[in-house]
């Protein structure tokens, strides 16, 4: 379970991709709520699971990336602490 600190962080990272992807919604994937929903497990997820999927900046640039999506994506060394 995600505590405080961490609920916290999932909800910042959910608003911040639905405001940057919002352009990349497609209402015949579903709706606008089970697209932010999707959105949200999948930032609580990658809390869990210590992931840094943010710093795949490349990402963003891709026209076919929806942060909706399950991704498998592994984080870049560059999201390595130095």
């Amino acid at each position: 379970q995600l505590k405080e600190p961490e609920i916290n962080e999932a909800v910042n990272v959910t608003a911040y991709n639905v405001w940057r992807f919002a352009g990349r919604f497609t209402r015949e994937k579903g709706s606008a709520r089970s697209w932010v929903i999707k959105i949200a497990c999948n930032a609580a997820v990658a809390i869990i699971r210590g992931e840094d999927r943010h710093c795949a900046k490349e990402l963003e640039y891709d026209p076919g990336y929806d942060p909706g999506e399950p991704g498998d994506e592994v984080p870049s060394a560059s999201c390595s602490p130095p």
